[in-house]
């Protein structure tokens, strides 16, 4: 036992914490009449138990705790468990005038326990830094962190600096010349575009090197490849919207840090770093045009994938790649693409379950590769397959587990993209950089 405070528990609470939380508790027992009854809270490593009479007993679950208030004479516990998808629930208890200094002292103990990460010595005076995209996907991303996020982190007893992009490299330009070690953390409340441009400044930025600070996202954009695969990873309920955004924000209070690898690319005059993907051709196509529909949502990359298919325009590229196993380069010749994709996640978008084969774990990307003689039918039947991931093997289509890659766009109007934003088109040398940046899910 960590701690014990004395409370009075009011019927409605007392029903919820059966019907939730209880443990052994005969299921023809009786509430208590009336609409209080006095109880106990007992803090131990695995939860909140709540004692009635020595016959009631219930656990909350230390993994179900997002966060605990003390407002005036009341403590309310917030959790978000999980049965096929995150839901909220609070439980509150009354707690004595006197017995103030107590339930403040348990509350905190409450979180420190459930929040191990954010109440250690190192990070409790350190705010959260938020970056909010107002412009993302369906353009919901002030309210959602208004009405879903902030709350949340405020529950939480996290501190947090709010910064709403104004424009493209907001982010980016903010991230790169900012002192890291003022900062527990940074949370995206967007798209992968946002998530871009913090990688992007973390990387440009040399006190970052010294202080790895963690990354985590909500999704409020129209891909979403991070959070879904990282949502995939972690064995949550994966869709797009409001169940997404919480289980995200589940994750980022409760998840655990890991290191992800990096795609770091050189071209003649610049570099820049991708966490998601490449892309060129076909899906580059679909990525940038399909932005004069954005008002359609996700409806509009199926359509323009739809368009893309029937068109089947190919392009010429010479590339060369270093297996994750070989020391030495293999070239392939000139020749004829519908697209290539390196992807660095499971999940491109939520619904595009693009490479189920890969790993968080292990130091590589994953090259792909649409020859030319890949069928409107492949094509189509990949479209159809995608979402659940069962669109592999595919004919004319090949995955190869790489350490870097050299590639020469040669012939062919098309785009590069680079998580989802469009980047020059030229020559370009590509290397992982193995755990380069950490995360928070």
């Amino acid at each position: 036992m960590l701690c014990r405070i004395e409370v009075v528990i009011g019927k409605k609470t007392l029903q919820s914490l059966r019907k939730q939380c209880a443990e052994n508790i005969p299921v023809t027992d009786d509430l208590p009449s009336g609409e209080s009854c006095k109880s106990n809270l007992v803090l131990d490593k695995e939860g909140v138990v709540c004692n009635y009479e020595n016959k009631y007993s219930f656990r909350i679950p230390i993994s179900d705790i997002t966060g605990c208030l003390l407002s005036n004479d009341i403590l309310t516990v917030v959790t978000h468990p999980y049965c096929k998808r995150r839901y909220r629930q609070e439980f509150p208890f009354f707690v004595d005038v006197e017995s103030t200094k107590e339930a403040s002292k348990f509350k905190e103990l409450v979180l420190e326990m459930a929040l191990k990460y954010f109440h250690t010595a190192g990070c409790t005076s350190k705010p959260v830094l938020v970056f909010v995209n107002p412009f993302s996907g369906s353009k919901k991303s002030l309210r959602i962190f208004n009405h879903r996020i902030k709350p949340m982190l405020v529950e939480a007893n996290l501190d947090h600096q709010v910064i709403v992009t104004a424009e493209k490299g907001h982010a980016m330009n903010h991230v790169s010349t900012m002192d890291v070690s003022h900062f527990s953390s940074i949370l995206v409340v967007s798209g992968d575009g946002i998530v871009y441009e913090v990688v992007n400044g973390l990387l440009t930025n040399k006190l970052a090197h010294e202080c790895k600070l963690p990354i985590g996202i909500i999704p409020t954009g129209s891909g979403n490849g991070l959070a879904a695969s990282t949502l995939h990873f972690r064995n949550e309920h994966i869709s797009n919207g409001d169940d997404a955004v919480l289980s995200s924000m589940y994750l980022f209070l409760k998840g655990e840090l890991l290191d992800l690898n990096i795609m770091q690319v050189n071209t003649n005059d610049s570099m820049y770093y991708s966490f998601l993907n490449m892309s060129w051709g076909l899906m580059a196509n679909v990525d940038i045009d399909s932005e004069i529909c954005r008002f359609l949502g996700d409806l509009r990359i199926y359509l323009w994938l739809i368009k893309e298919i029937l068109q089947h325009r190919t392009y010429f590229a010479e590339i060369s790649y270093l297996s994750e196993s070989d020391e030495e380069w293999v070239h392939l010749p000139k020749t004829e693409y519908l697209y290539c994709f390196i992807n660095n996640m499971s999940f491109a978008a939520f619904d595009f379950y693009y490479c189920p084969m890969f790993s968080f774990n292990q130091p590589k990307t994953l090259l792909t590769l649409a020859r030319a003689d890949m069928s409107r039918f492949d094509l189509f039947k990949l479209l159809l397959q995608v979402q659940s991931g069962k669109h592999i093997p595919t004919n004319g289509l090949e995955f190869i587990p790489v350490k870097a890659i050299k590639f020469k766009p040669v012939e062919g109007k098309t785009h590069l993209v680079a998580d989802g934003e469009l980047v020059a088109l030229k020559e370009f040398e590509l290397k992982v950089l193995p755990r380069a940046l950490t995360f928070k899910f």
